[in-house]
């Protein structure tokens, strides 16, 4: 474990006894968990960002890499390590065999399987890989293990021949977030990006009298509150208390939460740096409908059941959830669809963490060659064969374009795409991997504290991300 890592634990534990009181449950018979098979499952389209947009950096004429290195690159062998095991392994290894087969340089790429994304990190802080290429989260990329030397990917990104700026559409609600934009330590570049989003009962709000997606925070708590009060209703005492939002309390809610009250994050600060009213505000609204039950945390850490049988008009989830959402769901015939956060111009807001690749150091003819195997990932057919292994969103463009038959095949991927919603992408740094825990931990201390004591978290996470850093700096 990582020094940067063990000081994590020691702060959460110390937030943990400052703060120790937790939400309750709402005590009712538990439903049953959808076993998961696979690390990532099935399940896409995106406004602008409200993080401060990159300078771009002018990036001095250079040799094209093919003129320089291309006769050496014929025969390379190169190893990609995945997240992925299972149907999504296979899928990922047709990719691979079809880059062996097609590739001008016959290049050989093989794979080694993971064990889940939770599994890459551990390993991406703990050892030198024995790879040329990683595929993680991009946070979990920026804070590997300084035995893991992943090499800066400017240059390749902005070569003469072999660079990416036609491989983005920049119409794409996605385009403030492409590469492309001058990020002169660009040590991981995205390959798929996973939005924080809401499941919603469309059939049941139409019969509670709602025929719009509650984007704003009056609309949205009438409708978790109609909700609430029908549940009441009814002659089942084991559902009082349920009804509206179902929390999953996990870190891209609390990012979303936090964005849709404009809240921002300064990307050249030295430890990360947030806004004290728009964060206050988000801990204030929250802390009210919780305690006036709009919402509510269950017994059970997986949302699907909850959801099926009506307990939760709306629930947070990730796209990771759809396939067992939508299996839960064949019990009944309520149209339902993914939305996204609500926010006070009543747009919406999506926040968004993304699936990364880095490439290892070598010489320089494989690093090359692990560049062109890069940039095929990034290559449309190649995004949308992506999606069927993953199933989050691809980073090219917007999801039903790049990959409209998935759309289709399952409405609810792409049904948060709104054109005018807030699409905010988290920071991509090395202390993200830490501090987004940590921030997540302030979110979730705001349900055990009465409202006047608040405004007391602000300083005790300030105060917490600064000694981070300095022990990450150290």
């Amino acid at each position: 474990m990582t020094k940067s890592r063990r000081f994590l634990l020691l702060i959460l534990v110390i937030l943990t006894i400052l703060v120790s009181c937790k939400p309750q449950a709402v005590n009712f018979h538990p439903a049953t968990e959808i076993a998961r098979t696979s690390t990532v499952v099935p399940s896409k389209v995106a406004t602008k960002t409200q993080v401060p947009k990159p300078t771009a950096t002018a990036v001095p004429t250079a040799e094209p890499l093919l003129e320089k290195l291309g006769s050496q690159l014929h025969g390379i062998e190169l190893v990609v390590q995945h997240p992925w095991y299972g149907e999504a392994e296979a899928g990922f290894n047709a990719m691979v065999d079809a880059f062996n087969q097609e590739n001008d340089y016959e290049i050989k790429v093989s794979t080694v399987g993971g064990f889940g994304l939770e599994y890459m990190a551990d390993l991406l802080s703990h050892e030198a890989l024995n790879a040329n290429l990683v595929i993680s989260q991009s946070y979990d990329i920026y804070s590997a293990h300084e035995n893991n030397r992943f090499i800066n990917l400017s240059a390749f990104i902005n070569d003469t021949d072999l660079g990416i700026s036609d491989f983005y559409d920049k119409s794409s609600p996605f385009d403030d977030f492409n590469p492309l934009q001058g990020n002169e330590q660009s040590r991981s570049i995205a390959i798929a990006y996973q939005p924080a989003l809401l499941y919603y009962d469309k059939s049941w709000a139409e019969e509670l009298g709602f025929d719009e997606i509650p984007l704003d925070f009056e609309s949205f708590t009438s409708q978790m509150m109609a909700g609430l009060a029908a549940n009441l209703r009814d002659d089942n005492l084991n559902n009082n208390g349920t009804g509206g939002l179902l929390l999953s309390k996990s870190v891209q809610s609390a990012l979303a939460w936090y964005f849709g009250f404009d809240g921002s994050f300064n990307p050249g600060a030295s430890h990360l740096q947030f806004d004290e009213d728009p964060l206050l505000n988000s801990y204030e609204w929250l802390k009210t409908a919780f305690e006036k039950d709009a919402h509510w945390v269950g017994m059970e850490s997986v949302p699907y059941e909850y959801f099926a049988r009506r307990l939760a008009l709306a629930a947070e989830g990730g796209l990771d959830d759809l396939a067992y959402m939508t299996a839960a769901m064949n019990s009944n015939e309520d149209d339902w669809m993914t939305m996204p956060y609500p926010s006070l111009d009543g747009r919406g807001v999506i926040a968004i963490e993304s699936l990364g690749i880095g490439i290892l150091n070598a010489d320089e003819p494989t690093e090359l060659a692990s560049w062109i195997f890069t940039r095929y990932l990034l290559e449309e057919a190649q995004q949308a064969a992506l999606v069927e292994v993953h199933g989050y969103w691809p980073v090219t463009g917007a999801p039903t374009k790049i990959a409209p038959d998935y759309a289709e095949a399952h409405p609810a991927w792409a049904s948060s795409a709104l054109t005018d919603a807030h699409y905010i992408l988290a920071p991509e740094a090395e202390n993200w991997a830490i501090t987004r825990r940590i921030f997540q931990d302030a979110y979730l201390r705001v349900y055990g504290l009465d409202t006047q004591y608040l405004p007391k978290i602000l300083g005790l996470l300030k105060q917490t991300l600064i000694d981070v850093q300095r022990s990450a700096d150290d």
